[in-house]
């Protein structure tokens, strides 16, 4: 038996055909309907900025730990909604620990790096304008 508690460690696993496809556990014990599911993320997705993940059923069988894809719709929307809690918790509580992380970093007594332009705009040091820089427009991401 894999140990399910080693997130750096690749799992294999055999598909259908007979295949080995390598996995690493992201996420062990997501919690639907009262059962147990994994989620594993692919090891061709690793490096991708928008991973897909492989979520699949934890059932224990004869003493030993199967893993079973999930083929009903009803159970699958289940699933997919516990996961999209999880991963909007992490996202709440990973901004929150930033947030925290940012009040400890502010130092009042610092001088503003800031001075006001001719034109009573906030610039920064050195005097030059922002004209001709680009909107980055929205940076944001799925994780």
């Amino acid at each position: 038996m894999e140990d399910w508690n080693d997130f750096d460690s690749p799992i294999e696993l055999e598909d259908e055909n007979g295949r080995l496809h390598r996995f690493f556990m992201i996420y062990d014990h997501l919690m639907a309907g009262g059962k147990q599911y994994v989620v594993l993320l692919p090891e061709e997705e690793r490096d991708s900025d928008e991973p897909l993940v492989v979520i699949l059923r934890l059932d224990r069988e004869n003493d030993e730990y199967v893993l079973h894809s999930i083929t009903d719709d009803a159970e699958w929307e289940l699933v997919s909604r516990a996961w999209e809690e999880v991963e909007m918790e992490e996202l709440v509580s990973g901004d929150e620990d930033e947030l925290e992380q940012d009040e400890g970093d502010y130092d009042e007594n610092e001088e503003d790096e800031y001075e006001e332009d001719e034109y009573g705009d906030e610039d920064d040091e050195g005097g030059e304008d922002d004209e001709g820089d680009e909107d980055p427009g929205n940076l944001g991401g799925r994780l």
